[in-house]
């Protein structure tokens, strides 16, 4: 049986997650479209973001590590056959973080990916959805094919190079 993932674009979809939407929660917690994303590596990208969000927060360094970068850890050791559902609204600060979800899959060669967004124009996105709005924007899912996770991926690597 594959393993399904759900890669939420916040801990607030976390929290209002419907149970039965079966498979594995991966929180995507940050704020990428904002500071230094500079770093050949991940090691020293994960380093340059840590420094920066220390000036704008009162976490430390190893809630940076055990909280954000063991989410992304994630998405990096999934197998090729998991069903990974994206669950990103049309803003930049989701987009941002979406474009860096693909670059960490398409380096997976992950081929079953779904895209979910808010079947509704609230401005509060999935925020503003019921449960059973939730599970509609689920069951309207669009599969990405490999052109398409290429070309996330890629708007990752511009952004990142300005």
């Amino acid at each position: 049986m594959k393993k399904t993932v759900h890669i939420l674009n916040g801990d607030a979809l976390k929290e209002q997650f419907p149970k039965n939407i079966a498979g594995e929660l991966i929180i995507a917690r940050e704020c990428l479209m904002e500071g230094n994303v500079a770093g050949d590596d991940l090691a020293t990208f994960w380093r340059n973001r840590a420094g920066y969000l220390l000036k704008y927060t009162e976490n430390n360094r190893s809630y940076y590590y055990n909280h954000v970068v063991t989410e992304f850890e994630k998405i990096i050791h999934l197998e090729n056959d998991t069903v990974v559902n994206l669950w990103f609204e049309e803003d930049l600060f989701c987009q941002v973080n979406l474009w860096f979800c693909c670059f960490l899959l398409n380096k997976k060669n992950v081929k079953n990916i779904f895209l979910i967004r808010p079947l509704s124009s609230d401005w509060r996105g999935f925020g503003g959805l019921n449960k059973n709005e939730l599970i509609a924007s689920f069951d309207y899912r669009k599969k990405l094919n490999q052109k398409s996770l290429e070309h996330l991926s890629k708007c990752w690597k511009a952004f990142k190079n300005q």
